[in-house]
């Protein structure tokens, strides 16, 4: 799947506990630079099981690499909530989506270690889950950019 054509951009926030094997962590990198326009890298401190905070960003970025990113345009974020924050804030925004930090775009985040703080995070902003398969079939149209049905 090409990364581009896509009338929402995609943010993919990627890291994962670091008992995985290192080509599963490459592989998570990878399938992230081929299937978004901009990926994050958050550190999973609590589940770092044996290995260093070094070591997991690096078999990721390794990945991410693999799949075509610039390692200089991935951003390394001490947690999800920073990340997101981050994110959220305008860091898609500033490259290679033309600084548009509030046009339409979807921010995919692998969440392990700060639920309660990603969620309390959305909470503040106004967000709410979308869990109604209904409300999913009307958001799609408009992450593509055409016109919503009647």
């Amino acid at each position: 799947m090409a990364r581009a054509g896509r009338a929402a951009p995609i943010t993919a926030i990627i890291g994962t506990a670091g008992d995985r094997p290192d080509d599963t962590l490459r592989g998570i990198g990878l399938i992230a630079a081929q299937r978004a326009q901009r990926v994050a890298i958050k550190e999973t401190l609590k589940y770092l099981r044996g290995r260093t905070p070094e070591s997991v960003v690096g078999e990721l970025m390794a990945g991410v690499v693999a799949g075509g990113v610039s390692a200089a345009d991935v951003p390394i974020y001490p947690s999800e909530t920073a990340a997101l924050q981050a994110e959220l804030n305008g860091a898609a925004g500033a490259g290679a989506h033309g600084g548009r930090s509030n046009a339409p775009r979807v921010i995919v985040l692998m969440c392990h270690e700060d639920r309660d703080g990603v969620f309390e995070l959305l909470a503040r902003l106004g967000a709410r889950p979308v869990d109604v398969a209904t409300e999913l079939t009307e958001l799609v149209p408009r992450l593509q950019g055409r016109p919503r049905r009647p």
